[in-house]
């Protein structure tokens, strides 16, 4: 078995002090008590068995041997002083009590005796080497202490706060006159008030404050020594509160000398900002090539790196120095003038010798210094220092740096100057090639302007054309549209930005697949080829109805020629009226072949009977002058549709009273509508409804909505022809209503066109609604139709009145 996990021997362990009991020292001499307890408990217990067994029972002796063991148990505690102590008592009071009680069961023998004197003096003897120990350990603590405090580079302190709030210095050990100055006899009488910064003040009123109110505290200040050097500490404060808890009455602290750490970090810091001073103004000089806001702006880092009250940078030209830019003048008594002073660097020392020899200079107090000039207008300034600004081995000017205190500036502080002098070159250089620069590109820039001037002139008069411009123009790139002009995105119904962007085959025929459409796409490639391409397609508008267009494509090639970008220009020319127009002539062409050619045929066949059958002669001569007078009016419906068409018809206005007009068609045909057996009937207006028109047109008009009305009415039907004022009171409506076959629902928009009849079995040549249509569109009024299959037509007139109901007319001056 290894010997670290051997078992320890009985006897070790019995006198082995608990784990609680620190220090190899308290450890021992715990373990020494209880040896000598447990040897007395042992020899003590055997002495009273044998007087038992001799017939000398000690029930008392009984009584300490429980003592005894108690106070075993305690020695091996951090209380074994304690243990020692009571069973030391114990072993003395115990015979003492036992000689003193007179009754024989309770006598004690001599050797029982014997044995409680040679215990308690083995304890006596044991707990006062024991005290001498400890003793002796203090004495050569005290004496490591003391040794350790004048060697140590800090201080402890003990204070005093009496009930009156007084603080009483009640002992100082360690180095206090190493980092006060102060000697161990000033001790009682310095106050720390005045010892302390007056900058630092408020941090040493935070720290009572705090420790009297039982809060530990780490606080960092500045004291002064008696030969006027400053000093860092570090004060650490731990405050004791009286027995009572009421109030704070002594702390106990330590101070630590912090100078050169402070100095440290305040020239570390100090770098930081140098350091961060210049990046900055480098920035700014590769961010700007204003000369005016790198000068500020390295003023501005001056000021926060270099302590200061005034500042500025002086530039030289024809000898003579001039500020340029300057901080914390205003207000200054005389600053206003330094500003536009103009200083000959030949009559000032200090400029004169940082000129010819490039250092910076030092002025600790100008008013030590037999060299400084100026001391009427620049009376505030106790301090200076100064750097030549060199370029290119060339004095340009100053930078200066002022204090209205006295010892302010050191050669530190001309060193970081002169980095600040630096880069003001650096940006004087700048500047200058800036300028020159700049005056080239000035001249660039007017060649660039009447250049652009004379582009955007050209481009102008190109987007007035394309907007001007009546025929529709897109542009587009591999299928996607870049450009219309207002006339296309009419012409579709959408607005320029709708079309922009989007797909060219969203304009496609609905009934071209889009797959298809793409496919025709892809191969505009081909077919402008040789730049130009002319076709026709249909396009849907954006309502979607359909666009016959004329288009015409022309590809607009790379300026390298081998752009595999697609890039077209198209003219669309809408085309559908012009379709609609070629076919209406070719079914009018059609149509008056036809119904010129049923006449024509009824004329030559009669003049055949008329030669084969003379006695029948008047039956077909009244044939004949039937069908020629058709004929006739077919010519004439003919070539009124064509004047109007070409607006050669000529309308001969008058006053006419719209009933006295419809009263002469209704009563011309009367009898026709008897001959049909038809009730035809007249509801005239009740009051004069007077209307610019040309009477025989407009009767002409009337008369061929009657006509219709009497030939597509069966017998036993009804037709009201009626006049009367609508309720805006300037316009007036002639209606013609029947009740004869009716128009289907898919003929009403083709009733107006030529050559349409809603039925062959009446005899006409399909002229006269669309005739009437133009004439009552002539007279600046509309046509309009109403009709269901099987329940007759209402076909309504609406016309302007001459003068609004109840106005009275005017009269002429005669």
């Amino acid at each position: 078995m290894p010997p670290e996990v051997q078992r320890k021997p009985l006897i070790t362990r019995l006198i082995a002090p608990r784990a609680s009991i620190s220090g190899a020292a308290s450890r021992k001499r715990a373990a020494e008590v209880a040896a000598c307890l447990l040897t007395t408990v042992i020899a003590v217990f055997l002495i009273i068995v044998l007087m038992w067994i001799a017939g000398y029972p000690d029930l008392f002796s009984l009584i300490g041997l429980g003592v005894l063991v108690v106070c075993y148990g305690i020695s091996r505690t951090e209380n074994y002083t304690t243990g020692g102590i009571l069973a030391l008592i114990t072993a003395w009071v115990t015979p003492l009590i036992s000689s003193m009680i007179d009754l024989p069961q309770f006598r004690s023998s001599l050797l029982m005796t014997l044995t409680w004197v040679i215990v308690g003096m083995c304890l006596g003897i044991l707990l006062w080497n024991d005290r001498r120990d400890v003793e002796s350990a203090l004495r050569e603590r005290e004496e490591r202490y003391r040794v350790l405090t004048q060697y140590m580079s800090d201080y402890a302190y003990s204070l005093q706060i009496t009930e009156d709030g007084r603080w009483v210095i009640e002992w100082v050990d360690g180095a206090w006159t190493s980092i006060t100055g102060q000697s161990i006899e000033s001790i009682a009488t310095v106050r720390w008030r005045e010892v302390v910064h007056p900058d630092d003040l408020s941090i040493l009123l935070d720290r009572d404050t705090r420790l009297l109110r039982g809060e530990r505290g780490i606080h960092e200040y500045r004291i002064r020594t008696p030969d006027g050097g400053l000093r860092w500490i570090r004060d650490y404060g731990y405050p004791i509160w009286n027995k009572a808890h009421t109030r704070v009455e002594r702390i106990y602290g330590g101070v630590q000398e912090i100078t050169k750490r402070r100095e440290a970090e305040a020239a570390a810091e100090e770098q930081r900002r140098l350091a961060d001073a210049l990046r900055e103004t480098a920035s700014i000089i590769s961010n700007t090539l204003e000369q005016d806001e790198v000068l500020d702006r390295i003023l501005e880092q001056v000021f926060r790196v270099i302590p200061s009250d005034s500042a500025d940078i002086m530039l030289i030209e024809a000898g003579k120095a001039r500020i340029v830019r300057a901080r914390g003048y205003a207000g200054r008594v005389g600053g206003e003038g330094l500003l536009k002073l103009e200083i000959n660097i030949n009559e000032v020392p200090n400029f004169r010798r940082m000129f010819m020899t490039g250092e910076s200079i030092v002025v600790t107090d100008v008013d030590n210094s037999p060299e400084w000039r100026m001391r009427e207008i620049s009376a505030w300034i106790r301090s200076y220092v100064g750097t030549p600004i060199i370029l290119d081995g060339i004095t340009m000017g100053f930078i200066n740096v002022t204090s209205d205190l006295p010892n302010t500036f050191t050669q530190t502080h001309a060193a970081h100057l002169r980095a600040f002098a630096s880069q003001a070159a650096i940006a004087i250089r700048n500047a200058l090639l800036f300028d020159e620069v700049r005056r080239y590109a000035d001249a660039l820039s007017m060649m660039v302007v009447e250049r652009t001037n004379e582009l955007s002139l050209e481009r102008e008069r190109l987007r007035a054309i394309l907007e001007a411009s009546g025929e529709g123009i897109v542009y587009w790139e591999q299928g996607v549209i870049k450009y219309v002009n207002p006339a296309f995105a009419g012409m579709m119904g959408y607005k320029q930005q709708e079309l922009i962007g989007q797909p060219l085959i969203m304009l496609r025929d609905p009934h071209l697949s889009e797959k298809r459409a793409a496919r025709l796409l892809m191969r505009v490639d081909r077919l402008v080829k040789r730049r130009i391409w002319r076709g026709e397609i249909p396009m849907r508008r954006k309502d979607g109805s359909i666009l016959m267009a004329g288009i015409t494509l022309s590809r607009v090639a790379g300026t390298d020629g081998a752009d595999p970008l697609v890039r077209v220009v198209t003219i669309v020319r809408d085309i559908t009226r012009e379709k609609a127009l070629q076919q209406q002539q070719s079914q009018f062409v059609a149509h008056a072949s036809h119904e010129l050619r049923t006449p024509i045929t009824n004329f030559k066949t009669r003049l055949h009977l008329l030669r084969r059958d003379p006695a029948n002669m008047e039956k077909h001569i009244s044939i004949m002058e039937e069908v020629s007078e058709r004929m006739r009016r077919l010519v004439n419906d003919l070539l009124d549709l064509s004047r109007f068409e070409r607006g050669l018809i000529p309308l001969y206005l008058n006053e006419v009273d719209l009933t006295h007009l419809v009263t002469r068609v209704f009563n011309a045909q009367q009898e026709e509508a008897n001959r049909k057996q038809i009730i035809l009937t007249l509801s005239p207006a009740d009051m004069p409804l007077t209307a610019r028109v040309d009477e025989e047109r407009m009767i002409q008009v009337v008369t061929n909505l009657v006509t219709n009305a009497i030939h597509y009415t069966p017998s036993g039907g009804v037709i009201v022809v009626s006049v009367k004022p609508l309720p805006d009171g300037r316009h007036a409506e002639i209606v013609v209503r029947d009740t004869g076959i009716g128009i289907a629902p898919e003929h009403l928009p083709l009733i107006f066109q030529p050559f349409f009849r809603v039925s062959n079995e009446v005899e006409g040549s399909g002229l006269g609604l669309s005739i009437a249509k133009q004439l009552v569109e002539q007279h600046g009024g509309a046509i309009t139709v109403e009709s269901k299959a099987g329940e007759g037509s209402i076909f309504t007139i609406t016309l302007r009145l001459a003068r609004a109901i109840g106005e009275r007319p005017q009269l002429n001056s005669s």
